[in-house]
């Protein structure tokens, strides 16, 4: 059996695809990883296949940084000005592999392998890796680019309906392009759905945990949840960066983690100066990830202060007394695992909805990056380190959640592999 994957985005995008991967690899299944140049050593140093499969980008790129910051528009932008441009350019790239496998499985914004299943009639599995992409009107997720709605949606499936309805138009021009994409390749140039809507008639998978979403009675048909797929291989740490960290945790309280992610990290903020001043005004310790955004111009305390350019979460964030964080799904997915509260600084795209989940679940709270500074972090931290209830929620919601994510979509792809036999 052969499975095609087919990530793209942030490494929080890529990880899930990688632990499935290794599930179908336990059970016999041979798999190729589609994805953008950036993560080829990765994918290859596992031992995948890789085949090269755009939009290309780089972290570091001003588009992706503009769409990182831009709570309201970022998500559209990144669709409207690298993915349906650059549809021909991935369809080229992916249609032969598709055709060489028996089925593939997409990210949310997959357009290219969607197009490509079709015109080779195979199966293709679809995924979403938050509640925010399925989009229930029973549980309509919190929208920056229409946040009265969204509030009002919280409590009505008709405004929530209403809400959808509204952005399927306003991604309708979106949706025309790529419908004129199909047409030129001899299929129906039907307007297909955009970032809202676009499911698999074969099989969906909702992969992350039903605390942050339950199934609702208006998903997709065929869609399975899997919880989160969680990806345990961690990049070594050099023998310095380890020394030092065994060090830092060994002399005092279990420090405050303060971590932006793969993305958000690259936005070069005040969010780290902020931080630090909030945490050195409550006197806590604070061990800060920031990649390379390190804090050269402030008088650091190195018993209270240790900042490193990367850390393995799954090791890291159990000894962690809080965690300050940017709201990626996966990211919180592992905060939950750990069973510490956390304050999360939403920026963009799905991390404003997660973002509102976490606090409805009473485990954090919350602050736009907008509205992000040394004041407000102080006051949302003392909270969080000082009132029991948020650590006693999150450890019992840490007792609720299995690792079997990734096992589950597994079994969930290989039912609909079935005995397929690609020929290419």
């Amino acid at each position: 059996m052969r499975v095609l994957l087919n990530p793209w985005g942030s490494l929080g995008d890529l990880e899930p695809f990688l632990a499935i991967g290794m599930a179908l690899r336990t059970v016999g299944a041979e798999v190729t990883i589609a994805t953008i140049k950036m993560y080829e050593q990765t994918v290859k140093q596992l031992g995948f296949a890789y085949v090269p499969v755009g939009p290309h980008f780089r972290s570091e790129d001003q588009l992706i940084i503009d769409a990182i910051t831009d709570p309201k528009m970022g998500t559209v932008s990144l669709v409207t000005e690298l993915l349906v441009p650059g549809l021909a350019d991935s369809y080229r790239e992916i249609e032969s592999h598709v055709a060489c496998h028996d089925v593939t499985v997409t990210h949310p914004v997959g357009l290219a392998a969607m197009i490509s299943t079709e015109i080779h009639a195979k199966p293709w599995v679809a995924t979403v890796l938050a509640p925010v992409a399925l989009f229930s009107r029973y549980d309509a997720p919190i929208l920056p680019i229409c946040p009265m709605i969204s509030r009002l949606a919280r409590h009505s499936p008709f405004v929530g309906g209403v809400m959808q309805r509204m952005l399927k138009r306003m991604t309708l021009p979106l949706a025309k392009e790529v419908g004129r994409f199909r047409s030129s390749l001899g299929l129906r140039g039907d307007s297909p759905p955009i970032l809202i809507g676009s499911h698999s008639p074969y099989l969906n998978l909702a992969l992350f945990d039903s605390v942050f979403g339950e199934p609702q009675r208006d998903w997709p048909q065929h869609t399975i949840q899997t919880g989160a797929c969680m990806f345990e291989v961690d990049a070594p740490l050099p023998a310095g960066d380890r020394r030092r960290l065994d060090e830092f945790l060994a002399h005092g309280d279990a420090p405050v983690i303060v971590t932006l992610g793969s993305s958000a990290v690259h936005f070069r903020s005040d969010f780290f100066a902020e931080s630090y001043q909030a945490l050195g005004a409550l006197k806590l310790r604070a061990l800060f990830i920031s990649g390379d955004q390190y804090l050269d111009d402030v008088d650091v305390d190195p018993t209270r202060f240790l900042q490193m350019k990367y850390l393995p979460y799954t090791d890291i964030f159990p000894a962690a007394r809080a965690i300050i964080n940017h709201g990626g799904i996966g990211t919180l997915s592992r905060v939950l695992r750990a069973g510490k509260p956390t304050l999360v600084v939403p920026f963009s795209h799905d991390q404003p909805d997660n973002a509102a989940r976490i606090r409805r679940l009473g485990v954090g709270l919350t602050i736009p990056a907008e509205r992000y500074t040394a004041t407000g972090a102080r006051v949302a931290i003392d909270r969080l380190v000082h009132e029991p209830g948020f650590s006693q929620r999150a450890t019992q919601f840490s007792a609720l959640l299995s690792g079997s994510g990734a096992v589950r979509a597994a079994h969930a792809i290989c039912a609909l592999a079935g005995r397929r036999t690609a020929v290419c």
